[in-house]
């Protein structure tokens, strides 16, 4: 059943929505995919790698399997696999592998975060350099519904919510809004009070990582 149950997830991943208002993968998938990222085979790309994630000379692929082995392994892995899916002109399930990254409880002195600090800037990065015409979604709403759908069981919730908003305002910040609109509908339906950048800030100050608010405060006005 968890074999399934993950192949269904995965198949999700896969499947482009036409909408671009419409980028708003289930965060309990996000959290409950226990996935390892395995090599596949050598390709070639003419798209310009993203200079924030790591470079890789193969393709990768996700399987069903536990996570690599300790938690700097696993956010090195995410963030691979994620450059991977930028090369192949997948630049939303590019951005579903950065919020893997983010849900790994990676310790404030491991050398893979002082090789690829949180990857607060490579998620804006690909969002603004994604081709014409190739699916990225609209990652201000998404952002906006990962922060508030977030199970209630789910590992670090406050946590990983402070750093969804964040994202979603960075997003807003740097993307036109007339082509990435908030969920009016949520806000309104939910009456939905959007934390501001300070409130985050201050959280992140208290819950996030060594470093961590310098990787966001950046974009933020």
């Amino acid at each position: 059943m968890r074999v399934l149950k993950t192949k269904f997830i995965l198949a999700q991943m896969r499947v482009p929505i036409a909408s671009t208002t419409r980028f708003c993968y289930s965060p309990r998938a996000i959290s409950s995919c226990a996935l390892i990222i395995g090599k596949m085979d050598s390709f070639s790309s003419n798209v310009k790698p993203c200079p924030l994630l790591p470079e890789v000379s193969e393709r990768y692929r996700a399987v069903t399997h536990r996570c690599p082995s300790g938690p700097a392994d696993a956010y090195l892995h995410r963030l691979r696999y994620a450059q991977s899916l930028w090369l192949e002109q997948k630049p939303a399930q590019a951005l579903l592998q950065l919020n893997h990254a983010f849900t790994v409880d990676l310790p404030d002195d491991s050398a893979s975060y002082s090789e690829h600090s949180w990857p607060y800037e490579a998620k804006l990065w690909l969002a603004l350099n994604s081709p014409e015409g190739v699916f990225v979604g609209n990652p201000v709403r998404h952002y906006q519904h990962y922060a508030t759908r977030l199970p209630a069981d789910a590992p670090r919730r406050e946590l990983r919510a402070v750093r969804a908003w964040l994202c979603f305002w960075i997003m807003r910040r740097e993307l036109p809004e007339e082509e990435y609109p908030r969920d009016e509908f949520q806000i309104e339906n939910e009456s939905l009070v959007i934390p501001s950048e300070g409130e985050l800030v201050e959280q992140l100050e208290q819950t996030g990582r060594v470093r961590e608010t310098e990787c966001a405060v950046q974009f933020l006005g």
